[in-house]
């Protein structure tokens, strides 16, 4: 968890915090050096409800590096979502971004890739240009974040996927198409 002096988490609908207050990140999931499974997203908790509008490429961007730190062209594919931190009662404090999920046999045109490490750069400071983060009420992330994390190393589902339902997946639903010929 990355937190940052001064900021605390307590109360329900604002975590304890004015609004108006500075807009610094909290916490980051994975945690700065953390391990993330291939189907997790990113989750970033704020001081403020955080302007979805500002969040693209340029203001959260990733490095890729391979396994001999050497920097990779992969960029992660997959969307921004905004969220409830928690013990809030409303959503807007935390940002995620949900990976693109593999659907080749070595699992590598997910949004990310077995064994490799992401540095996360936030932007923050002066809005002037326009690409920093943004709260809603237009305030400007207060400082730059970085952070990094690697993605679970292996060839099997068991290694590279969190399965957080018992059982395994199921089948819930079934289609036919075209459909038979009735007659």
């Amino acid at each position: 968890w990355l937190a940052f002096p001064g900021c605390s988490n307590g109360g329900a609908d604002t975590g304890g915090l004015k609004p108006g207050g500075p807009f610094v990140v909290l916490r980051t999931e994975p945690a700065d050096n953390g391990t993330l499974f291939l189907n997790e997203p990113i989750r970033i908790d704020f001081t403020q409800p955080l302007d979805l509008g500002s969040v693209d490429l340029t203001t959260f961007s990733f490095q890729v590096l391979d396994q001999l730190g050497n920097v990779v062209a992969e960029p992660p594919a997959g969307n921004f979502q905004i969220d409830r931190s928690p013990g809030d009662v409303d959503v807007g404090r935390r940002l995620l971004f949900v990976p693109r999920l593999p659907t080749d046999d070595s699992f590598s045109n997910g949004g990310f890739r077995p064994g490799r490490t992401y540095i996360v750069q936030l932007v923050g400071g002066s809005r002037l240009n326009g690409t920093v983060l943004r709260d809603t009420a237009g305030k400007g992330l207060s400082e730059p974040v970085t952070f990094r994390f690697q993605t679970a190393d292996g060839t099997t589902l068991d290694q590279l996927f969190r399965n957080t339902v018992a059982g395994g997946p199921t089948r819930t639903s079934f289609v036919v198409t075209p459909t038979p010929d009735t007659t």
